[in-house]
């Protein structure tokens, strides 16, 4: 990351998204045009949490990495499974502390939870998603245009259809001050 950092900035091309500390990378960078000043925002819903970059506490100065958006799980199951996941929800309890109802389960670190309909539930991190539209005002508050970048695999690779935190998110940006939203990363065309 330091590296590419090193020869972004030695070849003036402006990004965002990674930093020194969680700060630097949430922060929006600037481009300075003939037409005005550009500012970028990035951040990555699809990460391995050791990426995330770190906040300075005391006398450490914070870990480098991405600025995250991390999404809670929930893997929605046909509602008939229903007394199947409750019967694995009462065989779990007895081993270990749980949270849901009787109709989800946390396993593994993914919520399975029965529903109508089979899919994918995401609940983005509310501090995150705080951050985020915190940085994009201050961003709006130094720029002519305001550019929000996604890096985000979600649902899945394979999925065709947006996760279901993205239109709220999306109006969240532009209520912010976002002139535009991009999200990529599926590897699709």
């Amino acid at each position: 990351m330091r590296e590419t950092s090193r020869v972004l900035d030695e070849n003036g091309i402006a990004y965002a998204g990674v930093g020194e500390n969680l700060a630097q990378a949430g922060a929006a960078r600037f481009l300075e045009t003939t037409r005005g000043r550009v500012a970028l925002l990035s951040f990555a819903s699809s990460l391995w949490p050791q990426a995330r970059a770190g906040e300075p506490t005391g006398e450490t100065s914070g870990r480098p990495g991405l600025s995250p958006l991390r999404l809670r799980e929930k893997r929605c199951g046909a509602a008939r499974y229903a007394r199947e996941l409750e019967t694995y929800t009462r065989c779990y309890a007895r081993l270990r502390s749980w949270s849901g109802g009787p109709k989800s389960l946390m396993f593994a670190g993914l919520t399975y939870k029965a529903a109508e309909n089979v899919g994918h539930s995401f609940e983005p991190n509310p501090h995150d998603v705080a951050d985020i539209l915190r940085n994009v005002r201050h961003g709006r508050q130094f720029s002519d245009f305001l550019i929000v970048s996604n890096h985000g695999h979600d649902p899945r690779n394979w999925s065709q259809e947006p996760p279901d935190y993205a239109q709220s998110l999306a109006h969240g940006l532009i209520d912010a001050g976002a002139d535009a939203y991009v999200v990529h990363g599926p590897h699709q065309l």
